[in-house]
C-alpha cells in the first residue's frame, strides 16, 4: 500500500501570512497553495538568539527558541557546543547546530568565524538533520562567508564539526522567503541514474531535538510499521526514539531488460544471522529480511513488486566497504571513527558465516548470534511492473 503525504502548516506574523494546504488523493503526492512572502531573516550573534543562559566552559546540548526579525519562532537544536562570551558559540569536535522546525525556502546563509577554518561542514535538505546535500566551508577569520544553497531553497540546515579543531562562530544569518514547493523524495517510485538507484525508505538519522520529538509525538499521524507523518516528513519510532527517514540508495548490480538487482549502498540495520544454522536460506536473517525489513523498507511501495530479499556471498559483492547509518549504529552494528561497519554475507565457513569488516576485508570469527554485524540487503525489482 502506498501512503501519501498530507498536512496543514501556517506561519503568521505582522508581515506575513502563509498557508500550505495539502489535498489527499489516491494517486498524487499533494497539491500545495502558496502565498509567497518577501525575504526574511534570522540573526545569531552574542546579543541575538543565544541558545542557552549557561555561561560556563562545558559542552552543552539542547533546544532553543530563536526569533526571526519578524518575531517568528524558529527552534534550534544544538549538540556539544560551547558558550563563547564575546562571540556566538564555539563548535568543538562532534558538535552540531540545526533547525528543528522548518524554515521554508532558505535562500542564503552567512557566517563569520574568529579563525581560518575548513573544519565545518554545512548540510542542507528537506528534513531535520538532513545530509542530502553537503558543503565543506572554507572560512577566513573575520570575513563574511555567504552561500546561496545553489538555488535549491532547502527547509533545513545543519552545521557540523567532525574534526578536532574547535571553531568559534562570531555571527550567523539565515535568509528565507517562506516559499515551499519542494516535495521530498522517499523512494516512492524506482529511480535509476546510471549505476545508482533509489527505491523504498528506511530510518536514518536520530532526532536529537526534544522539541521535534514532542511535536512528532503530539501531532504526528501513525501510518503503520512504526512510521509517523509530521509536517510532510516521515519519521520512524523505535523504543521511544524518533529517526528521520530517507530514500534508500542502491547500487545497480545487474540490469537484464529492466529486471534490476540492487544492493544497498549502506548497512541499513543490525540483526543476528541465526541461533543454530549457518545456511542463509534457512536462517532467521532471511525470514526477517522478507517480513519485518520488507514491510518497513517498502512502506510507501507495493512490496509485492520486490522479489525475495537476500544477502550476497563474499565473492559476489562489489565495493565491499559499506557505510553505517545512525539507525544501524543504534541497532548495535560495530561503531568506530571509520564511517564504514561490518555486515553479513551468505558464505559459510565451518560452523559460522563470513562477514565483511569495516575495512572491506572478509572475516569469519563472529558467532551466528553476534549483534554487532549489520545487514546489507539485495533486492530484485522490475521497472516494467
Amino acid at each position: 500500500m502506498k501512503y501519501l503525504k498530507s498536512g496543514f502548516f501556517i506561519i503568521t506574523s505582522s508581515l506575513l501570512s502563509i498557508s500550505l494546504v495539502t489535498a489527499l488523493t489516491t494517486k498524487s503526492y499533494k497539491d500545495i497553495e502558496v502565498v509567497k512572502g518577501n525575504t526574511y531573516s534570522i540573526s545569531f550573534d552574542k546579543d541575538h538568539n543565544r541558545l542557552s543562559n549557561y555561561t560556563g566552559n562545558s559542552y552543552i546540548s539542547g533546544d532553543a527558541v530563536c526569533k526571526t526579525l519578524s518575531n517568528n519562532d524558529v527552534h534550534i537544536a544544538y549538540q556539544n557546543v560551547k558558550y563563547s562570551g564575546d562571540n556566538w558559540y564555539s563548535l568543538p569536535r562532534n558538535s552540531e547546530i540545526y533547525n528543528a522546525s522548518k524554515i521554508s525556502g532558505i535562500s542564503n546563509i552567512s557566517l563569520i568565524t574568529t579563525s581560518n577554518s575548513e573544519n565545518l561542514t554545512l548540510y542542507y535538505g528537506f528534513s531535520a538533520r538532513s545530509d542530502e546535500y553537503s558543503l565543506s566551508l572554507s572560512l577566513v577569520a573575520g570575513e563574511t562567508y555567504s552561500f546561496d544553497f545553489n538555488n535549491i531553497s532547502p527547509n533545513y540546515f545543519m552545521i557540523s564539526n567532525d574534526v578536532s579543531t574547535e571553531v568559534t562562530i562570531n555571527m550567523m544569518e539565515i535568509t528565507f522567503s517562506c516559499s515551499d514547493t519542494y516535495i521530498p523524495n522517499y523512494g516512492e517510485t524506482l529511480s535509476i541514474n546510471g549505476n545508482v538507484a533509489t527505491y523504498g525508505m528506511y530510518p536514518y538519522r536520530k532526532v536529537i531535538s526534544s522539541y521535534l520529538s514532542n511535536e512528532i509525538k503530539s501531532k504526528g499521524i501513525s501510518i503503520g510499521n512504526g512510521y509517523y507523518s509530521y509536517d510532510n516528513q516521515y519519521y520512524y519510532l523505535d523504543n521511544n526514539t524518533y529517526f528521520t527517514s530517507r530514500a534508500i540508495n542502491w547500487e545497480v548490480i545487474s540490469n537484464n531488460e529492466g529486471q534490476y538487482e540492487l544492493l544497498s549502498q549502506d548497512v541499513l540495520d543490525g540483526h543476528i544471522f541465526d541461533t543454530n544454522t549457518n545456511i542463509f536460506a534457512d536462517s532467521e536473517l532471511k525470514t526477517w529480511l522478507n517480513s519485518d525489513f520488507k514491510d518497513r523498507a517498502f512502506m510507501l511501495n507495493d512490496s509485492s513488486l520486490v522479489d525475495e530479499i537476500i544477502i550476497l556471498g563474499k565473492d559476489d559483492i562489489p565495493n565491499k566497504q559499506s557505510k553505517k547509518t545512525e539507525y544501524s549504529v543504534y541497532k548495535g552494528v560495530y561503531n568506530t571513527s571509520n564511517p564504514c561497519t561490518r555486515y553479513w554475507t551468505s558464505t559459510t565457513y565451518n560452523d559460522t558465516v563470513c562477514y565483511v569488516n569495516y575495512t572491506g576485508v572478509v572475516g569469519h570469527d563472529k558467532d551466528l548470534t553476534a549483534t554487532d554485524v549489520g545487514v546489507r540487503p539485495l533486492i530484485r525489482v522490475s521497472s516494467l511492473k
